[in-house]
């Protein structure tokens, strides 16, 4: 801990996390993770190595993210950072039970002051910590301590890095908590804030854009303005850019744009009491020299004083329904999660399901009100009595997966679209009840994302969808085969001879993915093709054709080896792919219906089903014992411990 400011610092006041000023994860987590990667984090340059997590512990950490960009559809390479810790402390939490901050800080006050994010905030509140002895207590406590307390690793990495750096020593070299720039005018106290939040956005500090000057233009873009968020033409002028680099350089942005609690100037105070008196639009000296006044919305009035970490209820008037909602410690924005959550994560959800977890939720506030505050947010009222919620990233997971299929397919029919999206909905989301097809079809028509023409849909603007592991191979080798039709055992062939990674393609996805994946569906006699693929007959029995040259037959035969059982074998397709292996009828007497486990080496890998006279079950062991078909395999069946062994021979 310093009292002195780095030198290209931006403001006197100490940085937050995100900061490029300021490593992003604590010092001491660079020794404690030396071989840990950043999982989903991709080079700019194939011959790259991993971005490793102790980089991220350094000063410089924005010079090693500048050569990394996300893999899949997450956009900030932080939120990656986040997941990989937590998947790690999950697995091996002894490796960050370490101490962040050693000095006693006893005696410190004002630690509620910390400009922690509004979500830290939340979970503190929700643990009864928001308070100085409670964050003592945490910032006293070790990494592993706090995040069994705050449940979110996002917050306690604010927690920790945001505390260390706004704890200083000051006089005698006791630990206080730096003081905050003081403003002398609404426009100082506007760009002060712009500039704030501009420095938790990861921007490298060597970068041309981190002067006072152009960084305005990154808290204004957000909305960190008296006028509302800026376009990017405006935005291009502030930086001195063009709009495209603009969009470029927004969207390599490493930490996401997060509103924190700052402490309220008189000037952000007399805004908020402007707006709880219900002004629609006010009259502000931006400048105590100035002779002029400016009007200001009052939208852009709610928006700028928001990035104080305050509530709509701390500006809003309280005979509104977001008020009465205050009154009993709800917002809007708890009922939309609530809502959704009912979906199951789908976005369509049945009024009356809402409306009983919410009574359930939040009991024993009036149904009354929250059934005003469900009708209030919701997106699109639709038939059977069906509401539509957007999850906190603006979108659902019908959204994303209608997504995905349209910008692969392009336009495509409607039916075809909602078996898709059922199919996968079936596997992702196994609790969820699926809408009706009429249901599916009003939101289509109505959402301004999607055009819907008669019995068609498309995507108003298609994403980039990074198909890759093993439903890319899946869709490439689709796409490969004649009529895009291929015959089931055919591709599963072909993922035993094919290597991903170093690795053989997973047989078990590609079974899941070939019925369950909104790209893929089944056709005709056992085959596969592309979602928005409608192949006729003949190409069909010209894939089924083809697939029989790969089919090989199981073969069998069984011996007694003292008080066990040997069955040596042939593989054939049905026993690797399927798992199906038919016994001869004298086993089937004696072990019929038995649950016999099933084991390869000293693994377990499930239990013998029984249909008759074939068993069920064999596929998982037959991959783990790299068994192909053609391959001899040995089975021992053990009546006393009630065990199946399986072994490879030769």
């Amino acid at each position: 801990m310093s009292s002195q400011k780095p030198d290209n610092a931006l403001l006197a006041e100490p940085p937050c996390w995100g900061s490029g000023e300021i490593p992003l994860l604590p010092v001491e987590a660079a020794r404690r993770l030396k071989s840990a990667e950043v999982y989903g984090s991709k080079g700019l340059r194939a011959a790259r190595p991993p971005l490793m997590l102790s980089s991220l512990a350094s000063i410089d950490w924005t010079s090693h993210v500048a050569l990394y960009e996300c893999e899949g559809e997450e956009k900030y390479l932080s939120d990656l950072v986040v997941d990989s810790l937590r998947i790690r402390m999950e697995r091996w939490p002894l490796s960050f039970n370490f101490v962040v901050i050693p000095d006693q800080l006893e005696g410190v006050e004002r630690l509620s002051c910390i400009p922690f994010l509004v979500d830290t905030v939340g979970r503190l509140g929700e643990i009864g910590k928001f308070n100085d002895s409670g964050i003592r207590q945490l910032l006293s406590s070790t990494f592993i301590e706090a995040f069994e307390l705050l449940g979110d690793v996002r917050a306690v990495l604010d927690l920790f890095v945001t505390g260390q750096s706004w704890l200083i020593r000051g006089r005698g070299g006791r630990l206080e908590i730096a003081r905050f720039v003081e403003t002398m005018n609404l426009a100082e106290e506007a760009n002060l804030m712009a500039l704030r939040y501009a420095r938790t956005l990861g921007v490298s500090p060597t970068s041309k854009y981190y002067s006072k000057e152009k960084a305005l233009g990154y808290g204004r873009r957000f909305g960190v303005s008296l006028h509302g968020e800026v376009t990017l033409a405006e935005c291009a002028e502030d930086l001195g850019v063009t709009r495209e680099r603009v969009r470029q350089i927004f969207e390599r942005l490493p930490v996401r744009f997060a509103r924190r609690q700052w402490p309220m100037s008189e000037w952000a105070s007399g805004i908020q009491a402007h707006l709880l008196e219900g002004h629609q639009q006010e009259n502000f000296r931006l400048a105590a020299v100035a002779r002029r006044t400016e009007s200001l919305k009052r939208k852009d009035m709610e928006q700028f004083i928001s990035m104080y970490g305050l509530a709509p209820t701390s500006y809003r008037p309280n005979n509104n329904l977001e008020g009465r909602l205050a009154e009993h410690r709800l917002t809007l924005q708890k009922i939309e999660l609530e809502c959704y959550r009912a979906s199951e994560s789908l976005g369509f959800v049945h009024e009356s399901t809402a409306l009983d977890r919410l009574a359930e939720v939040f009991a024993p506030v009036d149904t009354t009100l929250l059934n005003e505050a469900m009708r209030a947010i919701h997106r699109f009222e639709l038939p059977n009595g069906y509401l539509y919620f957007d999850g906190s990233a603006g979108s659902s997971y019908f959204f994303g997966a209608a997504s995905r299929v349209l910008s692969f397919t392009g336009s495509t029919q409607m039916e075809e679209l909602y078996q898709a999206a059922a199919r996968h909905a079936q596997y992702r989301l196994p609790h969820c009840v699926f809408p009706p097809r009429n249901v599916v079809r009003s939101f289509l028509a109505q959402d301004p994302r999607f055009v819907v023409d008669d019995d068609s849909v498309d995507i108003a603007n298609p994403i980039n969808v990074g198909l890759d592991g093993v439903a890319g191979w899946m869709y490439s080798t689709i796409s490969e085969a004649p009529g895009r039709v291929i015959y089931r055992p055919e591709l599963l062939d072909k993922a035993r001879r094919t290597r991903l990674n170093g690795r053989p393609v997973n047989g078990s996805s590609v079974q899941v993915f070939m019925i369950r994946h909104e790209l893929f569906k089944t056709c005709g006699r056992n085959c596969v093709t592309l979602t928005g693929v409608f192949p006729s007959d003949q190409v069909i029995e010209m894939a089924h054709a083809r697939g029989q040259a790969v089919r090989v037959v199981t073969e069998a035969t069984w011996k007694p080896r003292g008080n066990k059982f040997v069955i040596e074998l042939i593989a054939g397709t049905d026993l690797c792919d399927g798992g199906l292996l038919i016994l001869d009828r004298s086993l089937v007497a004696m072990f019929g219906g038995r649950r016999l486990k099933i084991m390869v080496s000293r693994s377990h890998h499930g239990h013998v089903g029984w249909s008759t006279g074939t068993t069920t079950g064999w596929s998982t062991a037959m991959r783990r014992a790299e068994v192909a078909p053609g391959d001899r395999v040995e089975i021992t069946i053990d009546a006393a411990s009630d065990t199946a062994r399986v072994k490879k021979i030769g």
